[in-house]
């Protein structure tokens, strides 16, 4: 059963100097459970950073509270909060003279003696979470003969060997590639249901987003937080109106998002499945909105995978087979 692990009520955050105290955004409500991957989506500057700080207590907060499984943040320790809140940062470190093994290994420190003495039950840990991770081909590896995507599990290995019920991570997929994008962001929503952790990231990977996560947490451009399913905020207008002014469209047919090309002619399209998909997308590129809710006398019939594409218009049809065809000969039917 999901159970919340923390609680922010009337939450300013920001930064405090000598001569100013700067809120980047405040009276934040909100909750995240364990057993969800929750992601945490805005522009840049925004203050998704700062946010993240705050929760794991990498900076103070300027008012309200932060309760962690019931506790006021400020109520533990340091000791404590190293074994409640593991961290994944986004910076690249350069690490030398160290296998991944023995990087995964620094997760028990807050466990291990001033020495960093791994007992039996600490290697067992180790062992254990290599293997639910998938990465005992990178354990006697050196760390900087890794790439981006293998050092992105060993890191969030590291942070799971620490036996934290939460875990934060900034922008974990920012330098990698899409496949690799794809497989950290599967592994982490992979991982909130198999070892029912709190799982809060932020990133700008959009797509992948509202594909694989549970919640989205999204601040506007006047630092206000909608919360949400990414299917609820989508139908809700949140997520168009964020982008609406950033050429970008949220199409309902997909639920994803796309470039807003512009268009000049419409054109009725039936038919479904990545061939509808990639007919729209090719149309509406050479400025043509392709929907099946066009009242257009022209109309196309996309078939399945494997049909020939059918143009008509006033009773004349012609049959393509490529979509390259279709381009060529649309005009003809508008």
């Amino acid at each position: 059963m999901k159970k919340k692990t923390i609680t922010v009520e009337d939450l300013s955050i920001g930064y405090i100097t000598k001569r100013s105290r700067k809120i980047v955004a405040e009276h934040i409500q909100a909750d995240i459970f364990s057993g969800e991957l929750t992601c945490l989506l805005g522009s840049n500057g925004i203050g998704k950073s700062t946010l993240l700080r705050t929760l794991s207590a990498f900076q103070p907060k300027l008012a309200g509270s932060i309760h962690l499984l019931g506790k006021e943040i400020s109520e533990y320790s340091e000791k404590e909060l190293a074994r409640l809140v593991s961290v994944v940062l986004t910076e690249k470190t350069s690490i030398l003279n160290m296998t991944a093994y023995e990087l995964i290994s620094l997760g028990r420190s807050p466990y291990t003696d001033f020495w960093g003495t791994l007992a039996e039950d600490d290697r067992a840990i180790i062992d254990r979470i290599i293997s639910l991770i998938k990465i005992e081909n990178l354990a006697p590896r050196m760390v900087n003969t890794l790439s981006d995507g293998e050092r992105q599990k060993v890191m969030i290995s590291k942070a799971l060997v620490q036996e934290a019920p939460i875990i934060l991570l900034d922008e974990p997929t920012a330098f990698l590639d899409f496949p690799s994008k794809v497989e950290i962001m599967q592994l982490l929503h992979r991982l909130s249901r198999e070892v029912n952790k709190t799982i809060f990231l932020s990133t700008h990977d959009l797509e992948l987003a509202l594909q694989i996560v549970d919640k989205i947490w999204l601040i506007d451009k006047d630092t206000r937080l909608h919360i949400g399913t990414p299917e609820d905020l989508a139908l809700s207008g949140v997520l168009s109106n964020f982008f609406a002014q950033k050429g970008i469209i949220f199409d309902m047919e997909t639920g994803l998002f796309r470039v807003a090309n512009r268009f000049n002619r419409e054109i009725r399209v039936t038919g479904h499945g990545r061939k509808y998909a990639m007919v729209r997308k090719a149309l509406l590129r050479n400025e043509i909105l392709a929907s099946r809710n066009a009242e257009t006398p022209s109309y196309i019939d996309v078939g399945d995978l494997h049909s020939p594409i059918l143009i008509g218009q006033n009773g004349q049809e012609t049959r393509v087979s490529t979509i390259e065809e279709l381009l060529d000969r649309i005009e003809d039917f508008l």
